[in-house]
């Protein structure tokens, strides 16, 4: 800024004298009515107001000598307003000690004087013939400075002049007024921060409490699915035991039955057999619900699944007044995914559609689909379900009440695990449904699965243990609590086997230790020692250690628990063991060091020859 500013062409707008507090007041007011009625932006009139109240304050109320206060419109070339131009005239001493001040710059500029600079676009002095002003200019918005036109500025200063002085009384107190409307605003701001932070404490006390609850359902689930795997594991191996011994009683092994006892033994073998078939579906809900379903994808053709399908419900569906059609595929490449659950997703459709369909057809249809997937589809002619229930019988453990769901047997399961299993497989299910007329369950799958892969070790069924029955006259110990679990185990061992059994890990300890048998079998969930101390007590005696031990669980291991099983030759599943056809029992065995040569099967003669691993009874 300079000292002298040039001059340019202005309209005069307003003209206030201060000799008082009052007066300033006064002159406040009519500034503002000024830019306002000249429809100045809101902005640059604070700009304006607040520099000026800057100069004043520097200046000081009532001063040693008068001020004045006006207002102008500064002209451009074309006689059209460009600016605003506020001057404030100062004589005397107060007058000489601003020019100073102004000439000084920022740096050493009293207060006021720095922060009128800042808040207009040019600050000079000027000399007139009132004494010298303090001249305060902004620059109008073009869209303002159009509608600032000649007969508006004269209009607005006669407007003014005409405007009668503002009493000061009134100014002051409509200023106390604003100030204690200000001093009321401020007080329900801090109460409504107040509010607002007991708010936020709310929300974030609400937060951590869904956190909690969330956590708390997520054990809650964890909890449910471990319990329905340790239950299921639990009933598997007695409902297998009682299979196993029943099929050993229908076969005649011990002698002949009479015909009440035939039938007697087949109720407990059919009975048996729905609650291992309850069971296995337990725990594959538990497994998938746990996501630890492994899924083994393979090639395989949609006519070979549906001939097997077929062959599963030949005998259902010719019991009743229901046709079971299994309608012919279209040609399409082979399906790379797990045709074991695929089977089952599609065995729960069709026995669900058998179940509540009392006259008419099964139809179960495949088709190729968007995306390269493949759709299922099990249509029957039987009872439907309503609109509201549809999501509900996907639930697990739930049926919708009516009649003919009363009059069937079942627990709920099979549908919730046919989702399951879908999802796991990358697809969906979908279901229509009408009243009285009967429902379409479909599931579409991906043709080729593109999940995580899991793999386990397959059996070679060329190896002796895969085709060899275990007959021997090698020396065993079997140590296990469950006498049912025992007597399976020894009736599958055969004649041969020269086996002692013994229902707890004390007593097992001490008969290896008598024995030293060929071949130990080995439970893991004992009362008192259990069969991770047998092992531990095996290994920790010479003489003990090389004797082979097979494990025998009905329950999952931890990847710790099977680190601590590392010197056992093979680990076994209880059912599998109780299973007539499952090679598994023949192939730990051969780990075991003892394969087989030859034979007859069933309880026949067998030869059989030791392997590294034996030794000589």
């Amino acid at each position: 800024m300079t000292a002298a500013g040039e001059e340019r062409p202005r309209m005069p707008i307003l003209v206030r004298p201060i000799r008082t507090t009052e007066d300033w007041l006064a002159a406040q007011q009519s500034l503002r009515d000024a830019t306002a009625r000249l429809e100045v932006e809101s902005y640059e009139q604070t700009r304006l107001g607040t520099a000026t109240a800057e100069l004043v304050r520097e200046v000081g109320v009532p001063a040693a000598s008068p001020l004045a206060l006006a207002l102008a419109v500064v002209l451009g070339a074309d006689g059209q307003a460009s600016g605003l131009e506020v001057s404030l005239t100062v004589s005397g001493p107060v007058g000489v000690r601003l020019r100073q001040a102004l000439a000084q710059g920022s740096l050493g500029a009293p207060s006021g004087i720095v922060a009128a600079r800042r808040l207009v676009d040019q600050l000079l002095f000027r000399a007139d013939g009132a004494g010298e002003a303090v001249v305060m200019r902004i620059g109008l918005e073009r869209t303002t400075a159009m509608a600032v036109t000649p007969e508006r500025m004269r209009d607005v200063a006669d407007a003014l002049a005409l405007q009668p002085p503002a009493d000061p009384a009134a100014e002051s107190a409509q200023l106390e007024r604003l100030r204690g409307e200000l001093g009321e605003r401020d007080e329900m701001i801090r109460a409504l921060r107040g509010e607002l932070e007991d708010t936020n404490r709310g929300v974030l006390s609400l937060y951590a409490e869904l956190d909690e609850r969330a956590e708390y359902l997520r054990r809650a689930a964890d909890l449910k699915t471990r319990i329905l795997s340790d239950m299921g594991h639990e009933l598997r191996t007695p409902i297998h035991s009682i299979l196993t011994i029943a099929q050993f009683l229908l076969q005649r092994l011990d002698g002949d039955l009479s015909d009440e006892q035939d039938k007697q033994v087949r109720i407990i073998r059919n009975t048996a057999r729905d609650l291992s078939q309850f069971i296995d579906d337990l725990l594959d809900l538990a497994k998938a619900q746990a996501g630890k379903v492994p899924v083994r994808p393979a090639a395989f053709a949609v006519g070979q699944l549906f001939n097997t399908l077929r062959g599963i419900f030949r005998p259902r569906a010719q019991d009743g007044s229901v046709q079971l059609v299994f309608d012919e595929p279209p040609e399409m490449p082979s399906l790379v995914t797990d045709e074991s659950k695929l089977s089952q997703i599609l065995r729960n459709f069709v026995a669900n559609a058998l179940k509540f369909t009392r006259e008419g057809e099964v139809r179960v249809s495949a088709t190729t689909g968007p995306g390269d997937a493949v759709i299922f589809s099990v249509s029957d002619t039987g009872i439907g379900v309503a609109p509201h229930h549809l999501d509900y019988i996907f639930e697990e453990f739930t049926q919708i009440d009516g009649p003919m769901q009363r009059a069937s047997k079942g627990t709920g399961l099979g549908l919730p695990l046919a989702r399951r299993l879908t999802s796991l497989l990358g697809g969906e299910v979908t279901v229509q449904s009408t009243i009285g007329k009967g429902s379409t369950f479909t599931a579409k799958i991906p043709r080729v699965f593109s999940g995580v892969v899991e793999s386990e070790p397959a059996l070679d069924e060329a190896s002796p243990a895969a085709k060899a029955s275990p007959l021997a006259v090698f020396r065993a110990v079997i140590v296990d609590d469950d006498e049912a679990a025992r007597y399976v185990l020894r009736r599958r061992l055969g004649q041969g086997f020269s086996a002692v059994e013994v229902s707890s890990g004390r007593t097992g300890i001490e008969a290896i230790r008598a024995m030293r048998p060929d071949v130990v079998f080995l439970d893991l969930r004992m009362p008192g020692v259990s069969g991770f101390d047998v092992l531990a007590a095996m290994g920790a005696e010479t003489e003990l250690a090389e004797v082979p031990v097979i494990v025998m669980t009905s329950q999952p291991l931890s990847d710790s628990e099977r680190e601590r099983l590392a010197p056992a030759r093979a680990i076994l599943d209880k059912a599998q063991i109780a299973e007539e056809r499952d090679t598994t029992l023949l192939a730990a065995l051969e780990q075991a060091g003892i394969t087989g040569q030859g034979g007859q099967g069933g309880e026949g003669e067998q030869r059989w020859q030791r392997g590294q691993h034996g030794s000589e009874p």
